[in-house]
């Protein structure tokens, strides 16, 4: 049974209220005695609880997990649980003796330490050797425009390894598969043809293009001209790939040092053989602008023939 018992009360002499020799509440309740106020003495599981003005759990000893909380029920940690909002987080095994917990919309969660102007602040590691044993604090602070942003200074790498990967007639034909390659670049920031910006396609083609009322005997590396021989204001081209009636092919100097346009109408003549075919419309023109971009990158090979069904993995290893 629960006993209440007051040893003695003695008179309300002055606004300091009652004064009480010795009160116990039995069961686990309050024992005051002369130097000390013990709350729970029989280790009961009961909480304790005291509200403020705003808050219904200021302070909130949780009797029965043996948790201490500050703004809320404490539900984290093994300790203090001091809370502002729930976020939703879980507290850590090894750091859950005190635990700071807010959730409020791009605020912070902190510990402030504060000192006179002439003071200082500590956080002391220590352990059975010593209350001032030192620790290792080791702040990570990204470069100014950010991690990455340059790999030779933050990494110390010297070298890039770039890697291109050529799939069948990859681009709708970009990257022809009846030809082959021998040299291979890397071009910064080229121009789309015909203007000033910096082209942004995956795939781009340098070749023009020309549709013939008829092919005859033209071939791939063949050399064709707009006229029966070369000489001035001839159009000459060298035939890097066909498809059907359709001729890619790169513009090449005449006899004279000229570049002259294909245009439509005109016929085409291939040199001991004669004429070949009609244009059939106007020539089409590259993707890319030639001569622009900065030529980072040239290596020549050996000549690796294409296919239908090839694919060609190609890597540079750059050295800064």
């Amino acid at each position: 049974m629960s006993e209440i018992r007051v040893d003695t009360i003695s008179e309300k002499t002055s606004a300091n209220g009652v004064a009480i020799d010795g009160l116990t509440i039995k069961d686990g309740g309050i024992s005051a005695t002369t130097g000390a106020i013990v709350f729970n003495e029989a280790s009961a599981d009961l909480d304790f609880r005291v509200e403020s003005n705003g808050n219904t759990h200021m302070l909130f000893v949780d009797g029965g997990n043996n948790r201490v909380g500050i703004g809320t029920t404490p539900d984290l940690g093994a300790g203090l649980h001091i809370r502002t909002a729930d976020s939703g987080g879980s507290a850590n095994a090894n750091a859950d003796e005190l635990i700071l917990e807010g959730a409020g919309s791009g605020a912070g969660v902190g510990m402030g330490i504060l000192s006179a102007t002439d003071g200082f602040g500590y956080i002391v590691f220590g352990d059975s050797g010593g209350n001032a044993q030192g620790g290792v604090a080791t702040p990570v602070i990204s470069p100014q425009f950010g991690h990455g942003a340059d790999p030779v200074e933050e990494l110390g790498g010297n070298y890039i390894i770039l890697n291109s990967r050529l799939e069948f007639a990859e681009g709708t034909g970009d990257f022809p598969t009846d030809n082959d390659f021998r040299r291979i670049g890397l071009c910064q920031d080229p121009f789309a043809f015909g203007t000033t910006n910096r082209a942004t396609d995956d795939t781009m083609k340098a070749y023009f293009e020309m549709t013939l009322s008829s092919i005859g005997s033209l071939s791939v590396d063949d050399v064709v001209y707009n006229a029966s021989s070369d000489g001035a204001g001839v159009a000459v081209a060298r035939v890097i790939s066909m498809d059907g009636n359709v001729v890619s092919y790169l513009p090449m100097a005449n006899s004279e040092g000229g570049y002259v346009a294909f245009s439509n109408g005109q016929t085409v003549y291939k040199t001991g053989v004669g004429s070949i075919g009609t244009l059939t419309q106007s020539p089409t023109n590259p993707e890319v602008a030639k001569h622009t971009g900065r030529m980072m990158y040239i290596e020549n090979r050996g000549a690796v023939t294409r296919a239908n069904d090839q694919i060609e993995d190609i890597k540079l290893i750059i050295e800064m």
